[in-house]
């Protein structure tokens, strides 16, 4: 072997790094390289899904605006439609209201012509109902004279001739409209039935506080054949009248003007204006009597579970006086048939005499002073047992009604009767009553609400029962509670104060 020498062998082997050294170097660069195109082809890539994401997002928000636009065209067409079909409405209705103001007009016209033709009628009617009137006054007073001048006899002319002025100066400027409207249905009456049996008509009477009682009997007795149109309302209060007459079942109401207005609100029993409405109320009552009208007068509270006019007991033509009993071995007021006879009308003219000499010796005392009084009921329980002192009517025919068929308030709860669970059970035996009276209880407002406790209320928030099918809802749940005998509900301490 030949050997170099020692600095060119040393050469060599630094020639032989440095070559070394640079093929390390271009293929760390070539590495490089190649990593370097492969990261931008990577990021091209990536650029172009996101620019293709942007696009389809860009695409539906294009395609969702449009399609909003659209929606809200339609919506602006919608809404010019509705504004020209509601204009157009307003225009019919502009139209209907005055066609039917022209309607009513006409319809105005011709009922006027038929009261023009009917007021000379009726201005005959009336001549005739003041000169019979007349010749029973006399003829009562020719009888009068005709028996022994006692003192008390002449103290009782003083009396009336006393109670004659006041009743003109202090109680109504009466038009007659009740007394004629009764003497209509009695001829009605006739016509249909030649019999006495069961020829009377319903008499309530009542002022402005009556109102929803009124409204709520109406709807209790829609269903009862041959009750309305027999029936007739009377009122002393011109707004109450104005309601009732516009009644959808035709009920009769007439209106009873007064001069002093105060009595037309809501008047607590056992006051001097409760006993003076009463007093106003008997005289009234008293002109229908006299004028050949048979009533029964009913309270307007009461609920009626059964059409009365199908009890044989109450339709018996040999009795002049039918009543229920007052639960004291009387007869009350809150169910009174009075027949038109002679004995009627003097018994009657005797009761508005002492009720009148009651109540003005209280001429004095304010409005809702308390009073307790005997009143017209306790007036005419006296006479009728006593009546064997009275030649004019001591052989008057009463009878009085099973207190278990035409109760009193004493069958229901939360009132001056306690529980009344008792007496409820010795009805139900008997069977479903005929009527049972909102008494023994205080106050308008605590009769109303025991009324709807017990389901015993016809009338909507609307103070009205144009539902039929409600209405025959409510009048079949009546009906059910004189078997279950049991309320919604329990009283609350605020319906009747002064019961406890």
């Amino acid at each position: 072997m030949n050997h170099l020498p020692i600095s060119s062998a040393l050469l060599l082997k630094k020639k032989k790094s440095k070559l070394s050294k640079k093929k390390s170097k271009k293929k760390k660069n070539n590495y490089n390289n190649n990593n370097n195109s492969n990261h931008k082809d990577n990021n091209n890539k990536k650029f172009s899904r996101y620019d293709k994401i942007c696009f389809f997002i860009a695409l539906i928000m294009f395609v969702s605006t449009c399609f909003y636009v659209e929606i809200m065209n339609t919506h602006n067409d919608d809404k010019t439609a509705s504004s020209i079909s509601e204009s157009s409405r307003y225009k019919s209705k502009q139209l209907k209201k005055i066609d039917g103001k022209a309607n009513n007009l006409k319809r105005k016209i011709v009922a006027l012509r038929k009261q023009l033709k009917k007021g000379l009628q009726e201005e005959n009617g009336r001549k005739t109902i003041q000169t019979n009137h007349q010749h029973g006054a006399n003829h009562i007073e020719e009888e009068d004279q005709e028996e022994d001048l006692s003192p008390k006899v002449e103290r009782r002319q003083k009396e009336d001739q006393d109670n004659d002025g006041d009743n003109n100066n202090d109680n109504d400027n009466d038009d007659g409209d009740y007394t004629l409207k009764a003497i209509r249905i009695m001829k009605h009456l006739d016509l249909k039935d030649n019999s006495q049996r069961g020829k009377f008509v319903f008499i309530a009477y009542g002022n402005n506080g009556f109102l929803p009682f009124f409204q709520n009997w109406i709807c209790n007795t829609a269903k009862m054949e041959g009750v309305h149109e027999r029936t007739i309302l009377i009122t002393t209060g011109e707004s109450s009248y104005k309601v009732l007459k516009k009644n959808r079942f035709n009920v009769q109401v007439s209106l009873h003007k007064l001069n002093d207005k105060k009595y037309n609100r809501d008047l607590e029993y056992d006051t001097y204006g409760y006993w003076k409405l009463v007093q106003i109320r008997v005289k009234a009552l008293g002109d229908i009597l006299t004028n050949g009208v048979s009533m029964l007068l009913f309270e307007p509270d009461a609920i009626w579970a059964q059409n009365p006019l199908r009890d044989p007991e109450l339709l018996d033509p040999k009795y002049d006086i039918i009543g229920f009993s007052d639960s004291s071995g009387g007869v009350g007021f809150g169910w009174l048939l009075l027949k038109s006879n002679s004995k009627t009308i003097a018994l009657w003219k005797e009761i508005l005499r002492l009720t009148t000499v009651e109540i003005d010796k209280h001429k004095n005392m304010n409005l809702n002073s308390p009073l307790h009084l005997a009143g017209e009921q306790g007036h005419f329980n006296k006479l009728i047992k006593n009546k064997d002192k009275y030649p004019k009517f001591n052989d008057l025919k009463i009878k009085i009604l099973s207190q278990y068929k035409y109760c009193s308030g004493r069958w229901y709860d939360g009132g001056r009767g306690g529980d009344g669970m008792q007496f409820r059970r010795q009805c139900k035996e008997k069977g479903i009553p005929f009527v049972v009276n909102n008494n023994w209880i205080v106050g308008n407002r605590g009769k109303i609400k025991r009324a709807k406790r017990w389901g015993h209320w016809f009338l909507n928030r609307h103070n009205n029962c144009n539902n039929d099918d409600k209405l025959i809802r409510k009048l079949n749940y009546a009906k059910k509670t004189f078997t279950s005998l049991r309320p919604k509900r329990k009283p609350t301490r605020d319906e009747c104060p002064k019961c406890r």
